[in-house]
Parts: structure tokens; sequence; C-alpha cells
């Protein structure tokens, strides 16, 4: 016996079996592999590398649960034997049930030993032997480009190729064990098993036509069947071919029934320009009859002008062409496309000429109308932004000229639309668009937006523009009413002057909005020309956005408290003022930052790093403290409009562990009144948790007694503004008097923000103010300094 090499695993408390191995494949060393391993030591994953497993019990039971756990994790064609005692013979099925391939009862010979090993060794050939040849019938059936199976005595597919699948549209699962009738979805089936049964019986090959409609639509098929028998020369099946021979049958077909069914008129030459045949539709077209036409040269008809030519033109290049001819045809103009082909016979030698003709006349109308609607505007009738972009890229590209670009905004149309419904806005458009069209009615004129549009003149002086910028500002200016209210829409523009037309495009629409986006900033209704200083402005624009972005993982932003007193100078609180420590813009107002903030959508992630930064320095001055020193942070419009605004703001209280007293939040009116009753709601669960809540600048927003009394406040703040007037006009210090007097009926301190100089301290005393805040007593100081002033 030739062996391979085989690694054997001896599971046993003893090394008799290894003896017994060693000596049987002594003659064998290189190609055996002996392991011995007992019941402890083995481990799971140690047997996937062995070939052969031979177990030696001792106790029966523990062998039964490790034979289950061997087998759970090898392949199952891995023989165990098992080397088994008379008295355990009882629990042998146990031990076939568990997974053991042979066993052998002791006490054995080393023969024995080895005719065992031998008998299971053999079998795993004969398996792999039957699996490869399975394999490579497989691998045969399905790399035939033809259709091919299997079939029983019973015309029952058996095995199928990939070809099959696909016509039949149905998997393997479906087609074991199914005949032809449900196969084929009862399209054929009779006929089918008819020719089975011939072959079968008569023990012959045939070969038919089929037409088998399947997946890839109606095919024909010449089909090949021949009897399948067994070793003892017993008919057990069919076996067929079926290869895909529609095309062929196609090319059979007439050349007279292709050209009835080509939908255009088709014309065959020879290589003297003899007409051959040609379809009834190129009879109609040209209006002529068969006899007319069929064994003569071009004749005197409405196609002729022109066809030597082209067919020469074939000839000598041996290329297929196209080309386009207008004719007329009863007394109307017609465009023809004319697709004109060389003819080869089988020595690739030219024989003749074939033609197609087709009537494109609608087709072109219908693609001039499609280009229509695809560079209008549909609203306004316009040119769209389509155009606009065809305009400068194409038909201004190689002109090389200066271009004057208006780039124009509406404002206050979303207002229109709001308020009056889009139904107007739309009549709106149309009306301005108008305006715009007649006012530059030297210029190419587009919508290219909602309420945008774009204006451009190839070549115009600075005076007549002036003119034109003026007019459209008068004459634009428009006001829409609808019973008792109005709404004027104006215009802003931006103005692109002495670009190049060869200019890139998207650099002259980014001009354009940087203008117009100016126009708008300072007050709308006017123009601004585009200057580099604008570019200027953009770029610093994206680096400070960019930097913002990483303002707190740089930790550039940081806090500023300023200290607020009672009139006797007692230190009560700190209001949290936000810096951004960044040298590029340290000009930049804080207001402005704040507000590139919101616009950026980084208003939480900013707000919840302040608070807890806030957070931490009220712990810290209020340790050990009787009376708390409250530090309040300001709320935005865009944090108090968050759904999750409290848990937010709670979930930063738990995570800096704060005392709720130690925290005040400042909001102003104008904030409240955004969604007024869910603010209440929001603010009263703050309050209640300790927090005060101030109601900020006082006096400049509505300023509504009711909201006074309903709001949940804690205290009121004067504006700045009150108190700067006060040493102006007597009325401030009357509307100063006023609000003291009211916040105090309804129990609320007063606390007066900006307060620069004793005289101004001094006039809010005599008012029994209760605190004040300004540059008088202290500016913002950082938070070492805030910490010193405590101490």
């Amino acid at each position: 016996m030739e062996y391979k090499k085989i690694r054997f695993l001896i599971l046993s408390k003893t090394n008799e079996i290894e003896r017994m191995l060693d000596d049987l494949f002594i003659e064998h060393q290189e190609q055996i592999s002996l392991n011995c391993k007992t019941y402890q030591n083995i481990r799971n994953h140690d047997v996937k590398e062995y070939d052969f497993i031979i177990i030696d019990n001792s106790e029966l039971d523990d062998s039964i649960e490790m034979i289950r756990q061997i087998r759970h994790q090898m392949n199952q064609n891995i023989p165990i034997l098992m080397c088994i005692n008379q008295e355990f013979m009882q629990k042998l099925n146990d031990c076939i049930e568990a997974g053991i391939s042979d066993y052998i009862v002791k006490p054995y010979t080393k023969e024995m030993l080895k005719l065992r090993i031998q008998n299971n060794l053999n079998l795993i050939d004969a398996f792999k032997m039957s699996k490869n040849k399975e394999l490579q019938f497989d691998a045969l059936l399905n790399n035939t480009p033809y259709m091919a199976w299997f079939k029983d005595k019973e015309s029952h597919y058996i095995t199928v190729n990939r070809e099959f699948r696909e016509h039949s549209g149905k998997d393997d699962e479906t087609i074991h064990g199914r005949d032809d009738q449900f196969v084929w979805d009862g399209q054929i089936g009779d006929r089918c098993r008819e020719f089975d049964l011939i072959v079968m019986n008569e023990r012959r090959q045939i070969m038919f036509d089929e037409i088998i409609p399947g997946k890839k639509g109606y095919r024909q098929f010449n089909i090949y069947k021949a009897p399948v028998m067994d070793e003892m020369g017993d008919v057990i099946g069919t076996i067929g071919i079926a290869r895909d021979i529609t095309e062929l049958r196609n090319k059979d077909t007439k050349l007279s029934i292709i050209l009835e069914n080509i939908p255009f008129a088709v014309f065959l030459k020879d290589m003297n320009g003899i007409y051959i045949d040609v379809n009834t539709n190129f009879l109609n077209l040209c209006q002529l009859t068969r006899d007319e036409i069929i064994g003569r040269t071009c004749y005197e008809h409405a196609l002729s002008e022109g066809c030597i030519e082209e067919d020469h033109l074939i000839m000598d290049t041996l290329e297929s062409k196209v080309f386009i001819r207008k004719i007329m045809i009863e007394g109307n103009e017609r465009t023809l496309e004319i697709y004109k082909a060389p003819v080869f016979d089988i020595q690739e030698q030219m024989i003749g000429i074939v033609g197609v003709m087709k009537d494109i006349t609608d087709i072109i109308q219908t693609q001039e109308h499609i280009k229509t609607l695809a560079y209008t505007d549909f609203l306004t009738s316009l040119k769209n932004r389509r155009s606009l972009y065809h305009y400068l890229e194409n038909d201004l590209a190689n002109k090389n000229i200066p271009l004057t670009v208006l780039f124009i905004d509406l404002d206050n149309f979303k207002k229109l639309n709001d308020s009056f419904g889009h139904h107007v806005g739309d009549k709106a458009l149309v009306h301005i668009a108008e305006k715009l069209a007649n006012i530059c009615d030297d210029a190419f004129v587009a919508r290219v937006g909602g309420d945008e549009f774009v204006v451009i003149w190839e070549q115009i002086s600075d005076e007549i523009l002036t003119q034109k910028l003026d007019l459209l500002l008068n004459k634009m200016r428009t006001e829409f009413s609808r019973g008792e209210y109005a709404n004027i829409v104006s215009v802003s523009i931006g103005v692109v002057r002495n670009e190049c037309s060869s200019g890139d495009v998207e650099t002259i629409l980014l001009k354009g909005d940087l203008a117009v986006y100016k126009a708008k900033e300072k007050g709308k209704n006017q123009y601004v020309i585009y200057t580099d200083d604008l570019e200027r402005e953009r770029l610093f624009n994206l680096q400070m956005e960019y930097d913002l972005r990483h303002s707190i993982q740089n930790k550039e932003i940081n806090l500023f408290y300023q200290p607020q007193y009672t009139v006797d100078k007692e230190l009560v609180g700190f209001e949290a003022l936000f810096r951004w420590n960044h040298p590029r813009y340290k000009h930049i107002p804080v207001i402005e930052i704040i507000r590139l903030i919101e616009e950026l959508r980084l208003i939480e992630e900013v707000s919840a790093y302040v608070c807890l930064q806030a957070f931490e320095f009220a712990n810290e001055i209020n340790q050990n403290r009787e009376n708390p020193i409250v530090v309040s942070i300001n709320i935005s419009a865009l944090q108090i409009m968050n759904d999750n605004f409290v848990d937010n703001f709670k979930s930063l209280i738990k995570q800096a562990n704060v005392n709720p007293n130690y925290i005040g939040i400042e909001i102003t009116e104008t904030v409240l009144m955004q969604n007024i009753n869910e603010n209440i709601k929001k603010i009263r669960e703050l309050k209640d948790l300790g927090i005060t809540i101030s109601l900020d600048d006082f006096g400049t927003g509505y300023s509504s007694l009711n909201y006074l009394i309903n709001l949940p406040l804690s205290k009121v703040k004067i504006d700045r503004s009150f108190i700067k007037g006060m040493g102006k006009q007597d009325e401030f210090k009357s509307l100063v008097r006023l609000i003291i007097d009211i916040a105090h009926s309804l129990q609320l301190p007063v606390i007066s923000e900006g307060v620069e100089n004793e005289e101004e301290l001094e006039i809010l005393k005599q008012m029994d103010i209760d605190n004040i805040q300004g540059y008088y007593f202290s500016k913002p100081i950082s938070k070492e300094d805030a910490l010193l002033l405590i101490k």
C-alpha cells in the first residue's frame, strides 16, 4: 500500500497503540506522523490538524462526550476508529451516534489494527475519487456554452447547468426532481417526454429542433439527446444538450421580410448603382412603383439629387456614412437622414450599397422645442441657469471681450411669499421679469434661481451702466398689495465689471454673489461693484470660520467675568462673558463672533464648553461661603429654542457637580418672545432648580408689564442705554425710576448695567437700585483676577 502523508492522533492513556503503529509503519516513517495524547491534555482546536483519529477508551462515558466534541469541530469524512472493550459493546450504538467511523474490539493484533486502518483509508480515497469525478462532471457541464442536463428514467431533472438555469429562470433546488411541464411553465412537456422514451427504449441518440420559451424569450434550439447507462448496461436516464440557433435561423430569413418590417425606407444597390431591392416605405416616400425603380439607376425622383455623389463616397472610402438632405414632398419641405453602408461578400470585396432613409423633420422640430424648454425658465420665459452657462461657456468663450455682469436678488420676496402665498409670488416674479427684460432689452437676461436674476452686457460704457443701474433701482421697486396689506419688493445688485468673456464661469458667478451679498448687508435696494477687497473679505471670513471650528480644540475660548455689586460695594455676582483668544481676530466685535458661531451651528458645542468653565468657576468661588456669589451666563435664541435645552443644561450641571444656587442665566425679552409659552415653561423648570433668572436688557424690547408679571424671573437688568441717557435727558431718569418701581412692586430686584461714573451711581442709589454692574466698579476681568478680587 502506498501511503500519503498521514497525520494520526491517538487518544489513549497508554502508548500501546502508538507502539503498534510504529511497528506497522516502520517502512513509511516519512509518510506518517504519530501524535499520542491523553484525554486530559487534548485541546479542541488541536483535532483539526489530523487525518485519522484513534481513541482507546478506558472510561466509555468520557470517550463518548469527547467524540461528540471532536466530530463537531472537524470534517465529517475524517475517520475516527474506536478501540472498545468487549464489556462495552452494548454501548456501541452510542459511540456510532456520537460520530465514530469504525471500531475494533479488544484484544486485537497489530495486523487486525492495520487492516482496519487500511480499510478506512481506502474508503476515504474512494470518497475523494467519487467527489473529484462529481466536481469534474459539474465543471464540464457548467462550462458548456449550451444548455445541458441529466434526467432520470421518469424524465425528472437530476442536474442542469448554468445556461439551463438562466433560460428557465429557476434554480437547482426548484428544478431538481421536476419534469419539463413544470420547469417550462406548461409551454412544453409531452413532446420532450416522447423523445426521452425514444432515446431510452431504442438506446440511440437523436437530434431535433424545438422552440423553448424562457427568460431569454422565445428561442429556437437544436437539441441532442442520448441514453445514459450504468456499468451493467442498464439505461438509467438521458443526457441532453441544446444549442441556441435562434440567430442562425434569423439569418436564414428572406431579406424581403426584413426589409418590409423596417419602419423606414430601405434600398439595396449593386456596384453600378442599380436598385436590387427596396421596401414599401421607400416606394411610398418616393411616390414610385416597384417596376419604376427595380433594375434601374438613380431615377429622376424626389430623392435623386446628390445620390450618385454619396454612392461614390461610400465606394471610395469603403465606410458607412450618414447624410442629411432637405427635399420637397407634396409641396412641403422635409428633412431626411440617409444612412448608407458598403455591402461585402465573404472575400471582403464590396458588392453593393445598403441604405436606410428616415424622415426626421418631426424629430428635429421636437428637439428644437425641447432645447427651448431646457434653456428657458418655465415661469418667466427668460433664459435659465443652463442657458447662462451655455452662453458664457460657448457663445462668449472665444470672443475675448469685456463683460459687465449684474447679479440681481429681490429684497423682501420671501416675506411676500409667506404673507400672500406662492401664487402671488409667482405673479410677482413674472411682473418683475417683464420689467427687467424691458429695461435690459440690449442684454442677456436670465432667471437663475427663485428670486435671482443675471444680466450680461458684452460691451457697455460706464455712463450707460450707471444709468441702467439707477433705472433698475427705481423701476424695479414694486409694491404688491392684498386688501389692506402691502409688501414692497426692491432689488439688491452685485456688479462685476470688465470680466473677460473667456474667463472661468464659476469665478464670475462667485464674484457676483459676493457683490450682491454685500449690497444686502449694506441695507438692500442698492448696488455694489465687485472689488478685490470683497474677495479678501471672503477669504478672511472662510479662515475665521475654520479657526472658529477649531477654537475649542485649540483652547482659545475662555471667559472673562464682570463683577456685580450692591450699592454698598458688596460683591454678589459675576456675569460670564465670552472671549475668543486669537490674535488674528482681536479687532472683531464679540457680538459678530457670536453671530458667526450661531450661523455655523456651533452654538451648542461652544455653549456647553462655556457653561462648564463658568460652573467650575462658580464652584471654586463659593467654597465655604455662606452667601453664594452667582455666576450668570447669557442664553441665546438658538439655545432656548432647542427642544432639549433644559435637559442639556441639567446634564451640564450634573457633569460639573455644581449647586444650581450658584448659577444664573440672563435672557433677553426678544429671545423669550420667539416662543413665549414654551420658553416660560423651560425657564420655570430651571428656576425651580434654584437657578437665578435675569431678564436682560429690559426696556429695549417689548417691555410688556403682562410678560413681566407672568415670566418666572429672579431679577430685572436695566439696559446700559438708559443709564447713559440719564445724563442727557430727564426723561431717561423717569423711565429708569419707573422700571425700578415696577420691578420692586413685583418683588423683583433690579440690577443696572453700564454704570461708568459716580454721578450715575448716586442717581441710581436715590432710586433704590439693588445691584450695580459697570466700569465704575470693574471692567470684565480674567478668572485669575476674579479670584484675587474675591480674596
